[in-house]
């Protein structure tokens, strides 16, 4: 009884997150890693056109930027998890949700390396 008291309904909910939050983490390295393979294409594509500094804080920046809205997966998993009480099956979601990111990710990424090659080219 006083386990249940102390331990209570908040260990599931807590559990549920815990879980999600690993989930995600541990598919972060992967996607770093792809999404870093592009941007390495797309920092040699443009290395011609820019200074090393400005193509570093560059890459920096959207490293920080690309992590920040991997984020928002796990973000949306606490918000269906807290007020719409998992009324969203986030298990079935997460790989499509993950994929998803991934491929508007990688594409963002090489679309700077297209841009650069268009204002090279004028």
């Amino acid at each position: 009884m006083e386990e249940h008291i102390i331990d209570g309904p908040d260990q599931s909910k807590s559990n549920g997150l815990t879980e999600a939050l690993a989930w995600w983490e541990k598919k972060r390295l992967l996607y770093n890693v792809i999404v870093g393979i592009s941007g390495l294409f797309t920092l040699f594509s443009l290395s011609g056109d820019f200074g090393v500094s400005e193509l570093l804080i560059g890459a920096l920046f959207f490293g920080i930027g690309a992590n920040a809205f991997y984020s928002l997966g796990f973000l949306l998993e606490s918000w269906n998890h807290h007020y719409l009480k998992n009324s969203i099956k986030f298990e079935s979601v997460r790989l499509p949700l993950f994929l998803l990111g991934l491929i508007f990710s990688v594409g963002l990424t090489l679309l700077l390396a297209f841009a650069g090659f268009s204002v090279a080219g004028m």
